[in-house]
């Protein structure tokens, strides 16, 4: 009996490795092994284009300390999570409010938002170079080509800010929408009875 239950547990153990097997190499093919090639590429010159790699040890990681790119691409990291963070939230409450209530095609107008969430980043950036590059100069004219957005460093925080949350606030605005169908619908009912205004119910029945 020992040896039956021995082996059944011997069984069940490959069983869990066999079935962790596929996540594990998804993971160090997606992850591990691109961090390893990214490293081994920043001790090189390459600039991404050329044919040609020169090992050149650690010139990069000097060159972004003593240039002060670190210090501005952190700046710029600071500027593009506040943005999207008042952006999304405000644009997010905004629409959930909006469908909370029973207007017509509330479900088209829920889904329209939501599908960007689907798509990838990389289709998204196609998507979106095409739009600014070609898509919208041919509708509205030359003077329109909004490709400058993204390739002008003065106006590229706008364009992935414009990008970014266009992708993501049909989320942010499915979590809202949940919270606010939560609050009981009496609670509406009684502040409607009261003659309390719009502001005022936001803020003392559907924020807190």
């Amino acid at each position: 009996m020992p040896a039956t239950q021995s082996r059944l547990e011997y069984i069940k153990n490959r069983t869990y490795l066999f079935l962790v097997l596929p996540a594990l190499a998804l993971y160090l093919f997606g992850v591990i092994l691109p961090i390893v090639m990214g490293f081994r590429i920043s001790l090189t010159d390459w600039n991404g284009f050329t044919p040609t790699m020169n090992f050149i040890g650690l010139d990069n990681y000097r060159s972004i300390f003593s240039e002060g790119r670190l210090l501005n691409s952190f700046a710029f990291t600071l500027s593009f999570v506040a943005g999207n963070t008042v952006i999304q939230n405000a644009a997010a409450l905004g629409f959930a409010l909006l469908i909370s209530n029973e207007i017509r095609g509330r479900n088209f107008v829920k889904t329209v938002i939501f599908v960007p969430c689907l798509l990838s980043p990389i289709l998204i950036g196609f998507l979106w170079a095409k739009l600014l590059g070609t898509v919208y100069p041919q509708m509205l004219g030359e003077r329109f080509a909004f490709i400058s957005l993204l390739s002008d460093p003065k106006t590229v925080l706008a364009g992935l800010l414009l990008i970014n949350n266009w992708q993501w606030v049909g989320y942010w605005m499915l979590i809202y929408l949940a919270a606010l169908q939560a609050v009981p619908e009496e609670l509406y009912e009684s502040a409607r009875i009261e003659g309390a205004r719009f502001w005022y119910t936001l803020r003392r029945i559907t924020a807190p």
